[in-house]
Parts: C-alpha cells; structure tokens; sequence
C-alpha cells in the first residue's frame, strides 16, 4: 500500500455543490472508498489471528468464529484491538458482540445460525448450520412489495413484474 498515495486522497477535500470542503481526517462513512479503505486496513488480520480462528469480511465489517466463547473474549480480542491500534483504527464497541453458534448471529442482512440435532453432529459441528435472511430483512421486504403492489395495480402486468423483480433480486 502506497501510503503517500492514500494521505494524498485522503487530505484532497471534496466538492459540496460549487463549494470546496477541506478534509482533515477521517472518511465519511457509507463514501465510496470507505469499504476499499477498510479492506486496506484490515488486510493481514487472519495472519495475525492465526489457524485458531476463522475471519469473513466484507467491506468494514467482519465475523470471526473461534471454538470457544472464552478463546474469542480473550485471545481474539486482544489480537484484534492491537491490530486495529496499529493502523489507528478502534473496534465499534456497540456493533461488536461475541455469540455462540447456537445463538446465532446477523451478518450483512443474514441470520448464521447452528441448530443442534444428534443424527447430524460430526467432530465440532453439533448439528445443522444454516443461513437465511435476516427477519428485519425479510419485513422491510415485504412492506416494499406490498407497496409497489398498491402503487401500480392499475398499471400494466410487465410493469408490476418489472418493480418487483428488481426487489427480488436485490
């Protein structure tokens, strides 16, 4: 990573309308190159986290998964947080939580969740592991369907289709 480079882009400021803004630090959050700048900074954390621990990221946000509650309290975020203070970077203590997988977890729109069940259990996994869509997710979904639904009854059939698969497919 070239750092001269991204302090550059960092430093160049940005147009409000016909105003210049000057930018002293930071990036505004949901910018355009926050989750490239986000990848960047946590580029290395699985090396640091080692074989004991599984990461997933995404843009800023990421899940790691540990065997033990007590391995992710301790061990993990001690890691994490030095990693992160090396880079000038601080943990969200209200977005950042630790679950069991029995509990379940949110991530990116999705309910992570292992349901326990003898017949399936193998080694560490305890039963069946799945992944659906996060209920909130599901509701607001609904909700924009139903109005789209009110909205264009009275249109064409290729219309209605049209609005609602753009919503179906995300």
């Amino acid at each position: 990573m070239d750092k001269t480079k991204l302090n550059e882009f960092l430093k160049a400021g940005f147009m409000n309308g016909k105003i210049f803004v000057e930018t002293d630090e930071g990036i505004p959050q949901g910018g355009v190159i926050s989750p490239t700048l986000a990848n960047m900074a946590l580029n290395g954390l699985e090396g640091k986290l080692g074989e004991e621990f599984l990461i997933c990221r995404y843009g800023g946000d990421f899940v790691v998964l540990g065997k033990t509650k007590a391995a992710l309290e301790i061990d993990a975020m001690d890691l994490i947080t030095a990693f992160l203070e090396e880079r000038g970077v601080k943990l969200n203590t209200e977005k950042t939580s630790i679950h069991k997988i029995e509990d379940g977890f949110n991530f990116l729109g999705f309910h992570f969740r292992e349901y326990k069940s003898a017949i399936r259990s193998k080694g560490t996994k305890k039963g069946v592991f799945l992944v659906k869509p996060d209920a909130a997710n599901i509701k607001r979904i609904r909700i924009k369907i139903k109005d789209i639904i009110k909205e264009i009854k009275a249109k064409p059939m290729y219309v209605m289709i049209t609005k609602l698969n753009s919503v179906l497919r995300g």
